[in-house]
């Protein structure tokens, strides 16, 4: 190497570098691309759209993040992946307006401009617009739209006081024990009940979820609950089953005895508004008709019948997922309320395991684990003098296994008899396997 010449060294090293370039540095470059470009078809496979190029980019910067890598991705490289894959057909772009201007939306190619998840994104995106905007008094100028905007804005707008006001009722409450059968029926056939390969009869439209059963029950729209990775099948997220519950299994559960009138309104109940001038139901059928046009456009002819069936997640309500009324619905109360019910199934009647809640944890994220077998003591020998219970050795034990809803139910209808026909204090013992 010292006898060659200064052409022949820097030939020489131009050799060398293209070899270990060509060794060494383009199948790094080139897998880094290929993970990249799989994490984007995997997403949009997972969730059809994304926002933006901007969120896109911190998914993949968490994401790597997250596995050790230490580079970061620039716009060039995203770019060059996003025309590659647009090219091939795996995805497609998206443009459309809100109040904050133009809005691109990375899809999946079968997702189009009017589908549901892109007018609930630019829905969202309207509503986050509008809470950033000034408050305005007398003295400040006022903020001024174009008319697109105007007509949006009044479609988000947030309901009046009026239809908010509360309307007391005297619907007869749900007892403890029917309304912890009503779970446990509920858990056992989202669970147990369906297989975890269910795949809908009918699929889902735009004013329909997805139907699993094809039957005029409660049931109809119910899917199966995912199982959890790596946890036997059992294994619940409390947070999971309330967003699948039935919309009316909700409302009773939850609703003890006020509801506001425009919930009235849209459900029917007029006979809880006959207190109402003609005046006041106009303004409430106003309300309602203003929705109807915007946040609730293809569900504004289902009866409520068939709304009440639906899963929760997908109820689109009078003023939109972030309005009043559905901060009213969705209360912290009233979610606490519901994870009581499980709670008490879990602490009265052992059925259910509940994972040790920690001190900041929330009640929707506990884990839960529902049994298949139980046992019941039979001591409906006492009723006839009520005696005083002192030996229990040859009391009968009633055993079950849960193969069917006909099973829970006949688990439930046997503690209510054996309940009624035991002394007043006592409680069941409840053998769980």
């Amino acid at each position: 190497y010292s006898l060659f010449t200064d052409n022949d060294r820097i030939e020489a090293r131009k050799n060398k570098l293209s070899k270990s370039s060509s060794l060494q540095i383009l199948p790094t470059v080139q897998t880094q691309r290929q993970n990249r470009r799989e994490f984007v078809l995997n997403y949009l496979s997972k969730y059809r759209i994304i926002a933006s190029e901007y969120s896109l980019r911190q998914l993949i910067w968490d994401h790597e993040r997250s596995i050790g890598l230490k580079i970061r991705m620039d716009r060039k490289s995203l770019r060059r992946i996003l025309d590659e894959l647009i090219q091939s057909k795996l995805a497609t772009i998206i443009k459309t307006k809100s109040l904050k201007g133009d809005v691109t939306f990375i899809c999946q190619p079968d997702v189009k401009e009017d589908d549901p998840l892109i007018l609930t994104a630019i829905k969202n995106m309207d509503l986050a617009a509008l809470r950033n905007l000034p408050v305005q008094n007398e003295k400040s100028s006022s903020v001024i739209f174009n008319a697109d905007q105007v007509s949006m804005i009044e479609g988000v707008d947030h309901l009046s006081s009026e239809a908010m006001t509360i309307v007391l009722h005297k619907m007869p409450g749900l007892p403890k024990m029917r309304r912890r059968s009503l779970i446990h029926e509920y858990l056992f056939y989202i669970i147990y009940g369906l297989s975890t390969k269910s795949r809908p009869v009918k699929p889902q439209t735009k004013s329909e979820p997805p139907v699993y059963l094809d039957d005029d029950t409660w049931r109809r729209y119910v899917a199966p609950l995912d199982p959890m990775k790596d946890m036997n099948r059992g294994w619940f997220l409390i947070g999971d089953v309330l967003r699948g519950i039935p919309f009316g299994l909700y409302l009773r559960l939850t609703i003890t005895t006020s509801l506001p009138r425009i919930l009235c309104r849209w459900l029917k109940l007029d006979h809880l508004l006959t207190n109402l001038t003609q005046e006041e139901i106009e303004h409430l059928d106003s309300e309602l008709a203003r929705f109807h046009h915007t946040n609730m456009l293809y569900q504004k002819d289902i009866p409520p019948k068939e709304l009440l069936r639906y899963p929760l997640r997908y109820v689109e309500l009078p003023g939109g997922s972030r309005g009043p009324l559905n901060d009213w619905l969705l209360s912290a109360k009233k979610l606490r309320s519901l994870c009581s019910i499980i709670e008490d199934i879990s602490g009265v009647t052992g059925l259910i395991s509940m994972q040790k809640k920690t001190t900041s944890q929330a009640k929707t994220s506990m884990l839960g684990f529902l049994h298949r077998q139980a046992s019941l003591l039979d001591t409906r020998f006492a009723m006839p003098a009520y005696q005083i219970f002192t030996n229990l050795s040859q009391t009968n034990v009633i055993h079950f296994d849960f193969q069917s809803s006909i099973d829970v139910a006949s688990y439930w209808l046997t503690s209510e008899t054996i309940s009624r026909s035991s002394p007043l204090g006592k409680c069941l013992l409840i053998i769980i396997k």
